[in-house]
Protein backbone atom coordinates (compact mmCIF):
# COMPACT_ATOMS: atom_id res chain seq x y z
CA UNK A 1 0.00 0.00 0.00
CA UNK A 2 2.88 2.31 0.87
CA UNK A 3 4.41 2.06 -2.61
CA UNK A 4 1.03 2.61 -4.25
CA UNK A 5 0.68 5.89 -2.34
CA UNK A 6 4.13 7.06 -3.45
CA UNK A 7 3.54 5.96 -7.03
CA UNK A 8 0.28 7.92 -6.89
CA UNK A 9 2.16 10.99 -5.61
CA UNK A 10 4.68 10.65 -8.46
CA UNK A 11 1.94 10.27 -11.09
CA UNK A 12 -0.10 13.15 -9.63
CA UNK A 13 3.02 15.34 -9.59
CA UNK A 14 3.76 14.44 -13.21
CA UNK A 15 0.18 15.26 -14.23
CA UNK A 16 0.33 18.61 -12.42
CA UNK A 17 3.72 19.36 -13.97
CA UNK A 18 2.49 18.43 -17.44
CA UNK A 19 -0.99 19.96 -17.35
CA UNK A 20 -0.18 23.06 -15.31
CA UNK A 21 3.30 23.55 -16.76
CA UNK A 22 2.36 26.71 -18.62
CA UNK A 23 0.70 28.18 -15.53
CA UNK A 24 3.84 27.57 -13.46
CA UNK A 25 6.15 28.92 -16.16
CA UNK A 26 8.05 32.12 -15.37
CA UNK A 27 10.11 33.64 -18.22
CA UNK A 28 10.01 30.31 -20.08
CA UNK A 29 11.33 28.47 -17.02
CA UNK A 30 9.31 25.51 -15.77
CA UNK A 31 9.93 23.99 -12.35
CA UNK A 32 10.70 20.29 -12.01
CA UNK A 33 8.22 19.23 -9.34
CA UNK A 34 9.22 15.58 -9.71
CA UNK A 35 12.78 16.42 -8.72
CA UNK A 36 11.50 18.21 -5.61
CA UNK A 37 9.40 15.16 -4.64
CA UNK A 38 12.34 12.78 -5.24
CA UNK A 39 14.63 14.82 -3.00
CA UNK A 40 12.07 14.99 -0.20
CA UNK A 41 11.39 11.25 -0.59
CA UNK A 42 15.09 10.41 -0.54
CA UNK A 43 15.67 12.10 2.80
CA UNK A 44 13.40 9.47 4.38
CA UNK A 45 14.21 6.29 2.50
CA UNK A 46 17.00 3.86 1.70
CA UNK A 47 19.42 4.36 -1.16
CA UNK A 48 17.78 1.56 -3.15
CA UNK A 49 14.25 2.93 -2.68
CA UNK A 50 15.39 6.46 -3.52
CA UNK A 51 17.19 5.36 -6.66
CA UNK A 52 14.20 3.27 -7.71
CA UNK A 53 11.67 6.06 -7.20
CA UNK A 54 13.99 8.49 -9.00
CA UNK A 55 14.36 6.13 -11.93
CA UNK A 56 10.61 5.44 -12.15
CA UNK A 57 9.78 9.16 -11.97
CA UNK A 58 12.41 9.92 -14.62
CA UNK A 59 11.15 7.21 -16.97
CA UNK A 60 7.58 8.48 -16.57
CA UNK A 61 8.74 12.04 -17.24
CA UNK A 62 10.73 10.93 -20.29
CA UNK A 63 7.72 8.95 -21.55
CA UNK A 64 5.43 11.95 -21.24
CA UNK A 65 7.81 14.35 -22.98
CA UNK A 66 9.14 12.11 -25.75
CA UNK A 67 12.32 14.20 -25.98
CA UNK A 68 15.77 12.75 -25.24
CA UNK A 69 14.42 9.57 -23.70
CA UNK A 70 16.49 8.46 -20.72
CA UNK A 71 18.01 11.74 -19.61
CA UNK A 72 15.49 12.36 -16.82
CA UNK A 73 15.62 8.71 -15.76
CA UNK A 74 19.40 8.93 -15.43
CA UNK A 75 19.55 12.30 -13.65
CA UNK A 76 16.69 11.50 -11.26
CA UNK A 77 18.19 8.09 -10.46
CA UNK A 78 21.50 9.75 -9.59
CA UNK A 79 19.72 12.45 -7.57
CA UNK A 80 17.78 9.88 -5.55
CA UNK A 81 20.90 7.83 -4.83
CA UNK A 82 23.07 10.77 -3.78
CA UNK A 83 20.36 12.53 -1.76
CA UNK A 84 19.66 9.34 0.15
CA UNK A 85 23.34 9.06 1.01
CA UNK A 86 23.78 12.67 2.15
CA UNK A 87 20.86 12.34 4.56
CA UNK A 88 23.35 10.52 6.79
CA UNK A 89 25.19 13.83 7.17
CA UNK A 90 22.29 16.30 7.17
CA UNK A 91 19.13 16.02 9.23
CA UNK A 92 15.75 16.27 7.56
CA UNK A 93 14.73 19.87 8.00
CA UNK A 94 13.60 22.70 5.76
CA UNK A 95 17.10 24.17 5.38
CA UNK A 96 18.81 20.91 4.35
CA UNK A 97 15.91 19.99 2.03
CA UNK A 98 15.98 23.47 0.43
CA UNK A 99 19.75 23.41 -0.01
CA UNK A 100 19.57 19.92 -1.51
CA UNK A 101 16.82 20.95 -3.92
CA UNK A 102 18.85 23.94 -5.05
CA UNK A 103 22.10 22.00 -5.53
CA UNK A 104 20.53 18.97 -7.21
CA UNK A 105 18.36 21.09 -9.49
CA UNK A 106 21.48 22.94 -10.56
CA UNK A 107 23.35 19.67 -11.16
CA UNK A 108 20.43 18.08 -13.00
CA UNK A 109 19.88 21.16 -15.15
CA UNK A 110 23.56 21.31 -16.10
CA UNK A 111 23.56 17.57 -16.92
CA UNK A 112 20.43 17.86 -19.06
CA UNK A 113 21.71 20.94 -20.89
CA UNK A 114 25.06 19.20 -21.41
CA UNK A 115 23.37 16.11 -22.85
CA UNK A 116 21.14 18.22 -25.06
CA UNK A 117 23.84 20.54 -26.34
CA UNK A 118 26.27 18.17 -27.98
CA UNK A 119 26.80 20.71 -30.75
CA UNK A 120 26.48 24.04 -28.96
CA UNK A 121 28.59 25.11 -26.01
CA UNK A 122 27.25 25.89 -22.57
CA UNK A 123 27.13 29.65 -22.18
CA UNK A 124 26.35 32.20 -19.52
CA UNK A 125 22.67 32.21 -20.47
CA UNK A 126 22.51 28.45 -19.87
CA UNK A 127 24.10 28.81 -16.45
CA UNK A 128 21.73 31.67 -15.58
CA UNK A 129 18.82 29.50 -16.70
CA UNK A 130 20.05 26.63 -14.52
CA UNK A 131 20.39 28.94 -11.53
CA UNK A 132 16.87 30.29 -12.03
CA UNK A 133 15.41 26.76 -12.32
CA UNK A 134 17.28 25.79 -9.14
CA UNK A 135 15.95 28.81 -7.26
CA UNK A 136 12.41 28.21 -8.51
CA UNK A 137 12.48 24.53 -7.50
CA UNK A 138 13.87 25.49 -4.09
CA UNK A 139 11.03 27.93 -3.45
CA UNK A 140 8.45 25.34 -4.50
CA UNK A 141 10.20 22.76 -2.31
CA UNK A 142 9.76 25.02 0.70
CA UNK A 143 6.02 24.97 0.00
CA UNK A 144 5.80 21.22 -0.80
CA UNK A 145 7.95 19.90 2.07
CA UNK A 146 5.36 20.47 4.84
CA UNK A 147 2.67 18.77 2.74
CA UNK A 148 4.82 15.68 2.11
CA UNK A 149 5.80 15.60 5.79
CA UNK A 150 2.08 15.49 6.68
CA UNK A 151 1.52 12.61 4.21
CA UNK A 152 4.50 10.79 5.69
CA UNK A 153 3.36 11.12 9.29
CA UNK A 154 -0.24 10.39 8.37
Amino acid sequence: MYWIIWLGIIILTLVIQTVCGNILTIYEIKPDLLLVIIIIFSFNHSTFESGLIGFIAGILQDSSSGINFGINAFTKLITGLITSNIKKVYAENLISISLSIFIFTLIQSLLIFTFQSTISMLGISTINRCLFIALYNTLLGILIFPIIRKVKTG
